[in-house]
């Protein structure tokens, strides 16, 4: 079995020289990035010249979260509730009144479901994970990509998961969430490639975040989990990170309507 550590090179301190510039005076918007893989997502774009408007709630958790970050002039703070329409239009209004434009929308902000069974799970959480996880980014994006379409350019990238793809128990409503967001990356490619504007989607595998610490810590948790992936280990944030930089910078220029897998490997099993 390989070893669990990441084997990602460390990137540069906060504040210290900057490898990349890729998304050099872009703004970019980083909804869930209080959590693992929107904190290392800010992280990125912050290195590599973006102005990140970095969306969650509420702001104490921002502030706890990317503190090592604070300093950064070009960071900025928004407590958002993603399921709020209301919420979501002034973010964006604001946003582009205070910048004059959107360059590139990560949505990254995400719920994991209860774990329930099918047959006993209720309306209530079966909604709230869809209002998060799929109304949200529906919502975003097309108060984004107007936008976009105005000015014949972006970039959005949307989290999705390995599990869009492939399915485990006693989670119905996260799989399929993330499975229709898949669906709806690929028709949002679709529709705004004409105008300019790129939409693709990543699919993180299990990754050492906040999120899933408590399966984490538990030794047959990890061992089930690991028997699957055939690397060996969990991704990291930055790993993740990286991989939506690439989506979301020029390197990707004719990539769009794709599902950007990293998962160790988990799916070709």
């Amino acid at each position: 079995m390989a070893s669990n550590k990441p084997r990602i090179t460390k990137l540069p301190d906060e504040g210290g020289e900057q490898r990349c510039r890729r998304l050099e005076g872009r703004v970019a918007v980083v909804t869930g990035a209080a959590g693992g893989i929107g904190t290392a997502i800010t992280r990125r774009c912050l290195q590599e010249g973006a102005v990140v408007i970095a969306v969650d709630r509420p702001v104490a958790k921002l502030k706890t979260s990317l503190a090592s970050m604070l300093s950064w002039p070009c960071l900025h703070l928004v407590a958002c509730d993603v399921t709020s329409k209301r919420e979501l239009t002034q973010l964006v209004s604001r946003t582009i009144k205070a910048h004059r434009r959107i360059n590139v929308l990560f949505n990254n902000a995400g719920v994991n479901g209860n774990g329930d069974e099918l047959l006993s799970m209720t309306t209530e959480e079966w909604e709230r994970v869809m209002a998060v996880n799929l109304t949200a980014t529906f919502h975003l994006s097309q108060l984004v990509s107007r936008h976009m379409v105005s000015h014949g350019n972006g970039v959005i990238v949307n989290t999705t998961s390995q599990l869009s793809t492939v399915a485990v128990k006693n989670n119905a409503n996260y799989l399929t969430s993330k499975g229709a967001l898949l669906q709806f990356t690929r028709a949002a490619a679709l529709e705004l490639a004409p105008f300019g504007v790129r939409v693709n989607a990543l699919a993180p595998g299990v990754t050492e975040t906040p999120m899933n610490a408590a399966g984490r810590s538990n030794p047959n948790w990890v061992t089930r989990r690991l028997e699957h992936i055939p690397l060996g280990r969990f991704g990291s944030p930055d790993e993740i990170a990286a991989a939506a930089i690439f989506l979301a910078s020029d390197d990707a220029s004719y990539v769009t309507g794709a599902s950007l897998v990293v998962d160790g490997g988990y799916t070709i099993l």
